[in-house]
């Protein structure tokens, strides 16, 4: 782990020790983990709660994922300890305009892949305006808190910081993060297509959870890579959309391998509520 990333994990753990985030016990009533996949249309956005943090992956494209937090979270607390952006898509980081002004956000962290888009630098733009730090997470980096541990997957080094990716290639530099609470596994894959998935059939097995790769696309989710991690839930973000997303192909896979699939699109926002061992399943529209 980088120096500077394991500074500011240190100093995010003790801000948690203080006591400022008393919130999730009136919310919950175990110091458990609770995943929210927010229906944010065609998008991704995802809420991590443990007893002492907020932790968000990726925003979505609008102000639909501040919405949806409005409605999870307590109005006596605008705190999200750490954002993670997967990858500058627009759908899965222009979310992070409005959530900045409902909440005050304390560390935006990506791969620093950048992108020729005026909307990626306009977010990075308003994140230095409100001297929110800033680190680049790569392949082997964890963050630890609460008894759980996020570890990063990918992207490898291969793409120098600050690089700029053309879009058709950004997908493949997604952020991909394997979430660990004791027997509990939840795999965050972005974009990721096939290729990059064969990449990391080496380092993976059965999980509990898959938040699907870009949508439910047929170029993701390869028959291979649902085979070896085996989920038994399988969560497709998605709204209404012109690509096709999520493909018949995906969800004949899904079906094979998993015990349920849910999506956004239909289901609305998905919760999986685990202390660790077992979990709950819920969602709302």
């Amino acid at each position: 782990m980088s120096n500077r990333l394991k500074y500011w994990i240190i100093v995010f753990l003790a801000s948690c020790n203080i006591g400022i985030f008393w919130y999730i016990a009136g919310q919950f009533s175990f110091d458990g983990l609770v995943l929210h996949f927010l229906d944010v249309g065609q998008g991704d956005s995802q809420l991590i709660v443990t007893k002492h943090a907020r932790v968000l992956i990726d925003t979505g494209a609008s102000s639909r994922a501040a919405n949806e937090l409005d409605r999870i979270m307590p109005s006596g607390n605008r705190v999200i300890d750490m954002v993670l952006i997967s990858h500058p898509n627009v759908d899965h980081f222009y979310g992070l305009i409005e959530i900045m002004k409902r909440y005050r956000v304390r560390l935006v962290i990506y791969s620093g892949v950048a992108a020729d888009d005026a909307k990626f630098q306009n977010m990075l733009d308003e994140v230095r305006k409100k001297n929110i730090p800033i680190l680049y997470a790569r392949q082997g980096e964890e963050l630890v808190w609460d008894g759980v541990r996020l570890k990063v997957l990918w992207p490898d080094f291969q793409f120098a910081i600050g690089e700029s990716i053309s879009d058709p290639k950004l997908n493949d530099t997604s952020l991909v993060t394997l979430l660990s609470y004791n027997n509990f596994d939840a795999l965050f894959t972005g974009d990721i297509s096939a290729t990059i998935e064969k990449k990391l059939l080496g380092i993976l097995s059965d999980i509990e959870v898959l938040k699907v790769a870009h949508h439910g696309s047929k170029y993701s989710t390869a028959e291979s890579f649902v085979k070896a991690l085996t989920p038994e839930i399988a969560i497709v973000s998605v709204g209404e959309n012109r690509y096709g997303h999520p493909s018949a192909e995906v969800l004949g896979r899904l079906r094979v391998f998993t015990k349920e699939i849910f999506d956004t699109l239909s289901r609305g926002t998905v919760t999986i509520i685990s202390d660790g061992f077992g979990y709950e399943v819920s969602s709302r529209k």
